[in-house]
């Protein structure tokens, strides 16, 4: 057997305890998935505060999550605060061996780039101008953000009401950042930090004015555009097939360089599993692994610094800067 089959191999017995025993596509338990994502709405129209300091409701999110099919094993999000804000995290609530699946997100309740250019169409404006300027990779991105944006709009209509009502409000990274903060940072940092500062301006003040049914109110509102592109960046992720999503419920689950113990993998549907690559003892954290970036870039992008880096950030300002130091 070669590799790709003794993968596929393997993520069909991960899969088992979430499929159907004729191999067809995932079901769940509870039918009606596409159906309730498609039909639930509200008697009005409540827009969703995305202030810092508005409050985090996961209690409507656990029920949205069954509602739509969500499948997760023995496992729990676990809140607390920092810095007067709350972080969540998924945390296993009794022991769970390696190569466990724990989480289940169907096709249709995941926010991907590819079903909302669908849904919008092909906005040509919009892409001509993100490939002139050198910004064609973040295409994706900019259609996850309009999908935000319209959801956000819908409020209590949208079927991601409850779900966008559970995100975090509060970032500390480079785009989070006034121009006073990138001064106290190290060079390297300072730099990305500016970089995410310019790309959220790139996907946001021009392009807004391309899209000609979005409204007035979103095309001018700074904040929703800002949060739009923060839940993009610090939760979407790409997939082997080319597209870029947030599959809600995984992306509860923070990141670990050296302690990781869940990976992804996306199906020939679409689906996404989440299954445990070591054992998870009950409490621990359940964690993913973002990327090899480097400590600066997670700063930038998700206002924190990586666990398993071995240094400490800190800036020296000589007095004389030599040809040597340059």
């Amino acid at each position: 057997l070669n590799a790709t089959t003794l993968l596929l191999l393997l993520i069909a017995t991960q899969c088992r305890a979430f499929t159907t025993d004729d191999g067809r596509r995932p079901k769940t338990r509870r039918s009606g998935t596409a159906r309730y994502i498609a039909t639930v709405s509200g008697t009005q129209t409540i827009s969703i505060d995305i202030s810092e300091d508005a409050q985090r409701d996961l209690d409507r999110l656990h029920e949205w999550s069954y509602n739509c099919g969500i499948e997760q094993a023995d496992f729990q999000l676990a809140g607390q605060e920092i810095d007067g804000h709350l972080d969540v995290s998924s945390t296993a609530a009794s022991y769970t061996p390696a190569g466990s699946p724990v989480l289940y997100v169907p096709q249709e309740v995941i926010l991907s780039a590819t079903s909302a250019r669908e849904e919008f169409g092909h906005l040509e404006a919009v892409e001509n101008l993100l490939q002139s300027n050198g910004n064609g990779e973040y295409i994706p991105h900019f259609y996850l953000m309009l999908k935000i944006l319209v959801e956000l709009e819908r409020g209590t209509e949208s079927p991601y009401y409850s779900y966008l009502n559970s995100l975090p409000r509060y970032f500390s990274n480079g785009v989070a950042m006034t121009l006073f903060c990138y001064t106290c940072l190290p060079p390297l940092v300072a730099k990305l930090c500016k970089q995410e500062r310019t790309l959220f301006n790139t996907l946001s003040v021009a392009p807004s004015l391309l899209v000609p049914w979005l409204s007035d109110e979103v095309k001018g509102d700074e904040k929703m555009w800002r949060f739009a592109y923060q839940i993009v960046q610090t939760r979407g992720m790409h997939t082997p097939s080319g597209d870029y999503c947030i599959p809600p419920m995984a992306d509860y689950m923070n990141h670990g360089s050296v302690d990781h113990n869940v990976e992804l993998a996306f199906d020939g549907y679409g689906n996404c599993l989440a299954t445990t690559t070591a054992d998870v003892p009950a409490g621990c954290e359940l964690k993913l692994n973002y990327g090899e970036h480097g400590p600066s870039l997670f700063l930038s992008r998700y206002g924190f610094l990586d666990d398993g880096s071995p240094s400490t950030f800190c800036k020296l300002i000589p007095r004389k800067v030599t040809e040597e130091m340059e």
